[in-house]
């Protein structure tokens, strides 16, 4: 179904919404009646820095008088995860991480912590990114894009799965034994098992 919403999402929230949408529907979660306690786990290196800046452009003219009220409601970097719980009826927690090693596993390992934990029985974690927004410097490592994934604490009836995601006691993943140090990294493995 067409989301009328989407098409007034600045860039980050549309990448976002897009790889979280396509992430559900890869494990069967896109359709929903009641809502689910699903929960959300983001990280990103610049977020909406680029919406923050574009809407600072238009409050800086005029003492503020014209400023954007549309790119206001995206200057938060979790803005999509609530479109998302929205979106999709998810109502379990939901957070942005500014991840201090771009591509790297943060965002799953905090999902399997909340799994192991049992605030959740399962999450949407992933990483999504845009450009380094004009001006700033490129950080290494930094992949403009989105990718997310659905964990979930046990395996569901008639659902296929890429396998099991673990980590170990010294901080080190893998995906059905064999090691993982990046996210794309750990999607070339989900690949390689279809």
């Amino acid at each position: 179904t067409p989301d009328r919403r989407f098409g007034r999402l600045d860039p980050f929230s549309r990448t976002g919404l897009a790889a979280i949408a396509f992430a559900l529907r890869d494990a069967g979660l896109e359709e929903w009646n009641a809502k689910r306690r699903i929960g959300l786990i983001a990280a990103t290196t610049y977020g909406c820095l680029a919406t923050d800046s574009a809407y600072f452009d238009t409050v800086l003219p005029d003492e503020g008088a014209l400023a954007s009220p549309q790119l206001f409601a995206y200057t938060l970097s979790n803005t999509f995860l609530g479109e998302a719980a929205i979106r999709f009826g998810l109502t379990g927690s939901g957070m942005v991480i500014n991840d201090p090693q771009p591509g790297g596993l943060t965002p799953l390992g905090m999902a399997l912590e909340s799994l192991d934990w049992d605030e959740e029985t399962c999450v949407v974690a992933g990483l999504s990114e845009l450009p380094s927004p004009e001006g700033l410097p490129v950080v290494e490592g930094a992949s403009a894009g989105a990718v997310f994934m659905v964990l979930e604490k046990e395996d569901r009836p008639g659902v296929s799965s890429f396998g099991t995601l673990s980590r170990s006691s010294d901080g080190t993943y893998s995906l059905n034994g064999k090691n993982v140090t990046a996210v794309a990294e750990l999607v070339e493995v989900c690949l390689e098992s279809l």
